[in-house]
């Protein structure tokens, strides 16, 4: 019907819905993958700072401050690393939804 009343152009519009729903898919299962990640990192890093926090009398016995304070600074590197790219993907999905439904 309303090939009827839009001729041609229905398909113009109904192509930009079909492109919008696939972006905002592929947009949510980037998210999805980024935020795992941003999880597994935060793990690794709280339990290694959990763990230098409990042994912290060994840890100052011994001399190991530095290379524990270098590990967790490595950890927190790759979280960050992580966090910019979620970030930069959040960007994206607020574009999207500010802009595709302008287009329709």
């Amino acid at each position: 019907m309303l090939f009827n009343y839009l001729s041609w152009t229905f398909f113009g519009g109904a192509a930009v819905i079909v492109i919008g729903i696939y972006v905002n898919y592929l947009l949510s299962v980037m998210s999805a993958r980024l935020q795992k990640d941003y999880m597994k990192a935060v793990d690794a890093r709280l339990s290694l700072t959990t763990e230098c926090l409990n042994n912290i009398k060994i840890i100052k016995i011994y001399g190991w401050t530095d290379v524990f304070l270098s590990m967790i600074s490595e950890k927190r590197k790759v979280e960050l690393a992580v966090m910019v790219k979620k970030n930069k993907l959040g960007v994206a999905i607020n574009t999207s939804m500010i802009f595709l439904p302008q287009f329709l």
